[in-house]
């Protein structure tokens, strides 16, 4: 028999996880964009999935996305968080890292 392993989690539990269509998988990928965690990727390739219903509420909240994407913001480097920089990071900060990518991703987040 195979596992029924939660698409999110990644956890094993036969009993709590319910099976996914395509609708709900859009929504996940949705989700997965405004998180710029790049999930979606694998989201958007299948046709049906197993998830815990505490697991799809919680990815798929607008509140928590938020909060994810806040905490995303707080850990980036300082010169990140300053909308005009396009230079990247201040030389003493080492190697350069790419700057447009960097300054994309975090337009998505605002």
């Amino acid at each position: 028999m195979e596992e029924s392993v939660c698409i999110i989690c990644n956890k094993s539990d036969d009993k709590q996880v319910y099976e996914i269509k395509k609708t709900a998988l859009n929504r996940l990928v949705a989700s997965s964009k405004k998180r710029i965690d790049n999930k979606y990727k694998k989201f958007e390739t299948l046709t049906s999935a197993l998830i815990h219903r505490t697991c799809q509420s919680h990815y798929n909240d607008e509140t928590a996305i938020a909060a994810f994407c806040s905490s995303r913001r707080a850990s980036a480097p300082s010169w990140l968080n300053d909308k005009d920089s396009i230079l990247g990071p201040p030389s003493d900060q080492g190697l350069w890292v790419c700057a447009f990518s960097a300054l994309m991703e975090k337009r998505e987040l605002v």
